[in-house]
């Protein structure tokens, strides 16, 4: 490698070097501010360290022409720097630092300011998605180093190296062989030979000092990924026998300064109404923002692998305020980092709330950035978490690109990394989970089906299960059930059942049985009686698609197998044994009854359900089947129930956080067959919103939904609906506003008002459990509604909003065509009489 532009006797300013890993040590220091050096690396080092209201002050600053001339000098890369912090204009500010770690700034062409100006320029491509000329920027200034012309330029060559091991990460690379070169660098460098750069006045250590915790720093780095990927313990073990760098004990002090305001600001906001937050870095309105940032560009601009921790925490922080402010720009800050953190859980989190309160938009844009990486061959699972999610809100357009490229790498394997080791059948799940809910979405659903039954042949034929039976199922198992009905996917069904190959596929098979088990035409009606719960619950299912007609004799060994586990749940409940996870076998009790007209097993079930000592997971479902189909139930059942309606509410032992009493499941059931009073009812609402837990405010909500229908007898119920459409939790305001939707007829003036807002909030819970509210209510929508309705059956983002608004407008131009027609002819027979 040769040196472009410079003279074989200049040595690198290594002050550039330390601006971006040392900033504090180079940076003027407030207390010294008239006698300290001002550096242009001094300079940098003030911005990196996050301190801008003291570069301000330098640009202003008039009592010394040298300092304000060197400042002003480089003032195109500080501005730059700052467009590259600040959203909207990163990208502008990479192209200006990407160009000076090119071409220097003026007639100042120093190789160690370009190589500061290309680490700046490919953290802030990295940010915006475009790992490849982050890459570009890195190599670029890498060519013009001769490591053997100088020992600074050998450590500006090792710096170089492990900051592109970050971005050879980030891509999906293997780093490995960078940071070894990088370590080899190191190990060759003697600190006696490397030049001097001038140090802060304020700072504790002397330039010696410095420059050996800067090269500690490039070694630590290294060791990590090598430690990150290590087949060994002993490896992994390496970088912990090592001396910590100075500069990473800062950044965890300063992370945890970060933390500590964090906690200190939510204790008094939760505690005084007047709380005073102040702007810190990168104009972000979040307590300890500036010390968890400046954390996190340390480990940028090294390198480091423990980017991705800091990422983490800063996208929590600023994910979590940009809800509690409702600022859509935080909340796309915080999904940005925690994926590129690949906190795959935080990001599944993050895009489930977005997907179902907004901002919408943030999800949208987030997934069009993950969509220009598809041609590099190769997403993360964290980026197919995020097309999981935005499927219903992509353009027509960027989804069928999405699905294109996700075809395209359906067969690719996981990148394997050492210990950073990833299963094929996990990535495969993420893969076809993220096909699936974009084909549905583009109504494609079909067709990808086949595709996936075809490949799941194709592997077994080779016998390449590879462990991955287990995911497959998984993905099959939530496939649209309307997909299924296909008459070429329900052959391809047929022929696999069959197929010998797949003899292996264990949980494969199961789930095409299930598949079978709801569609009549791949029914088999060769069964064996039922013997367990779990086999009754498989033939109520099949009796409930009309796959087959419940005989004498299987309901009578049904009931029996019922009524002898009913007992057993009974007995080990009195002796202090429960057990979770399995089938509520008063649930199947109660689906087998509505099913068949029978009714010898209500005494058993009504049994169960006031036993004290029965656990309230074995009741709920029971009861919230009986809440749903009160009229189908004999009378006797309510008789029975009234008459002991203490026990019903009482619940029995539950294992929950927050354990409400009286029972809300039995509340809601005695509420619907008319046993509890309005005055009981309105109480117990009442006492659940007064809890003000999360759980308490869900239940009160969902007890409105069941009052709502019969709201004539308790206006009450309206009232406290719209209460409750202003809570903060998602879910109870769209429970809230589905009880609305249900009373539509009923409402007037504001409550319109206020039904028509909720169908305009953002996200897709609370329109579309508007929607289901209003299609239940069997009645024709209000005009106002209509109109609102008309406009998200055109223009919302979500395909799914879309598609249910205009369901209900289809159903509602059907009432009012029969409704019309039914005027038409009163007004005919009027006609004929008064004839």
């Amino acid at each position: 490698m040769t040196i472009a532009n410079a003279s074989p006797n200049v040595q690198p300013e290594l002050g550039w070097l330390a601006a971006l890993l040392a900033p504090r040590d180079v940076a003027p220091h407030p207390n010294f501010w008239t006698g300290d050096v001002v550096t242009p690396y001094g300079v940098l080092g003030l911005l990196a360290a996050g301190r801008r209201s003291d570069y301000g002050r330098l640009t202003t600053f008039d009592r010394d022409a040298d300092k304000a001339a060197s400042v002003s000098r480089f003032g195109p890369l500080y501005e730059a720097f700052l467009d590259s912090m600040t959203v909207g204009t990163v990208e502008q500010g990479a192209v200006q630092l990407r160009e000076m770690s090119l071409n220097g700034l003026g007639d100042y062409r120093d190789i160690g300011f370009r190589c500061a100006c290309a680490v700046l320029a490919a953290s802030a491509l990295s940010e915006v998605e475009k790992f490849a000329e982050a890459d570009q920027a890195l190599r670029g200034v890498l060519k013009s180093l001769d490591v053997e012309r100088s020992a600074a330029e050998g450590l500006l060559a090792a710096w170089l190296l492990c900051v592109r091991s970050l971005h050879y990460w980030d891509s999906g690379q293997d780093p490995r062989r960078l940071v070894r070169d990088a370590l080899r660098l190191c190990e060759q460098l003697d600190v006696e030979s490397l030049p001097e750069f001038e140090v802060s006045t304020g700072s504790p250590r002397d330039v010696r000092e410095i420059t050996i915790d800067l090269i500690e720093s490039i070694e630590w780095v290294g060791h990590s990924y090598l430690a990150r990927t290590a087949t060994s313990v002993d490896e992994r073990l390496a970088p912990l026998r090592r001396r910590t760098p100075i500069a990473v004990w800062r950044s965890r002090g300063h992370a945890a300064d970060s933390l500590s305001e964090r906690l200190k600001h939510d204790f008094k906001r939760l505690f005084s109404s007047a709380v005073e937050i102040t702007y810190s870095f990168g104009n972000v309105n979040i307590p300890g923002d500036r010390d968890l940032s400046e954390s996190l560009l340390w480990h940028e601009y090294s390198g480091s692998s423990v980017a991705h921790h800091y990422r983490e925490l800063l996208g929590l922080a600023r994910f979590r305020q940009g809800r509690a402010d409702g600022e859509s720009w935080l909340m796309a800050e915080g999904l940005r980092l925690l994926r590129q953190a690949n906190s795959e859980k935080n990001v599944e989190f993050a895009c489930a709330s977005l997907l179902r309160e907004g901002p919408l938009q943030v999800l949208q844009q987030d997934a069009s950035l993950v969509i220009r990486r598809l041609h590099e061959g190769q997403l993360r699972q964290v980026e197919l978490v995020v097309l999981k999610y935005a499927a219903p809100v992509l353009d027509e357009g960027a989804r069928v690109e999405a699905l294109n490229g996700l075809f395209e790498i359906r067969n690719v394997p996981p990148v394997q990394r050492g210990a950073s080791w990833q299963h094929s059948g996990v990535y495969a799940e993420k893969v076809w989970t993220a096909i699936r809910e974009l084909a549905r979405a583009n109504g494609s659903g079909v067709e990808k089906l086949s595709v996936l039954l075809s490949d799941i042949v194709r592997l077994a034929d080779a016998n390449e299960e590879g462990g991955i039976d287990h995911f497959m199922a998984r993905v099959l198992d939530r496939w649209s059930a309307e997909d299924w009905k296909d008459h070429g996917v329900m052959e391809q069904v047929r022929s696999m059942r069959l197929h010998a190959s797949l003899a292996e596929w264990k949980q494969v098979r199961v789930s095409l049985e299930r598949v079978a088990d709801s569609n009549p035409e791949l029914a088999e009606y060769n069964f064996a009686a039922p013997t367990d719960v779990a086999s009754v619950a498989r033939r109520v299912d099949r009796s409930l698609h009309d796959v087959e007609s419940l005989d004498q004799g299987v309901v009578e060994t049904a009931m029996g197998i019922i009524r002898d586990d009913l007992r057993r749940l009974e007995s080990t409940a009195s002796s202090g044994i429960f057990t979770g996870g399995s089938i509520a076998t008063a649930d199947v009790a109660v689906a087998l009854m509505l099913q068949t007209g029978r009714d010898d097993l209500w005494p058993d079930v009504l049994r169960t359900l006031t036993d004290p000592e029965v656990q309230r997971d074995d009741k709920t479902a029971a009861l919230e089947r009986m809440t749903r189909n009160v009229k189908k139930m004999p009378v006797l059942v309510a008789e029975c129930a009234a008459e002991r309606t203490g026990e019903l509410l009482s619940g029995g032992p539950a294992f929950a956080d927050d354990v409400l009493s009286p029972y809300p499941a039995a509340v809601r059931f005695l509420a619907a067959i008319g046993v509890l009073e309005p005055a009981e009812a309105v109480q117990f609402v009442a006492g659940l919103m007064a809890r003000r837990t999360s759980q308490a405010m869900r239940e009160a909500a969902h007890t409105v939904v069941v009052l709502a229908p019969d709201g004539d007898g308790q206006p009450w119920v309206t009232t406290v609906s719209v209460w409750l459409t202003f809570d903060s939790d998602v879910e109870v305001r769209s429970l809230a506003g589905q009880a609305l939707g249900l009373a539509a007829e009923r409402l007037s003036g504001a409550e319109l008002d206020r039904l028509r807002a909720l169908l305009e909030q953002d996200g897709t819970s609370v329109p579309r459990h508007v929607i289901a509210g209003l299609s239940d209510s069997g009645f024709r929508l209000p005009e106002s509604i209509k109109a609102t309705m008309q406009s998200l059956a055109g223009t919302h983002l979500s395909a799914d909003v879309r598609a249910e608004a205009a369901v209900l407008l289809e159903r509602d131009a059907k009432l009012r065509r029969e409704q019309a027609e039914k005027d038409a002819e009163g007004q005919q027979r009027r006609w004929w009489k008064r004839s």
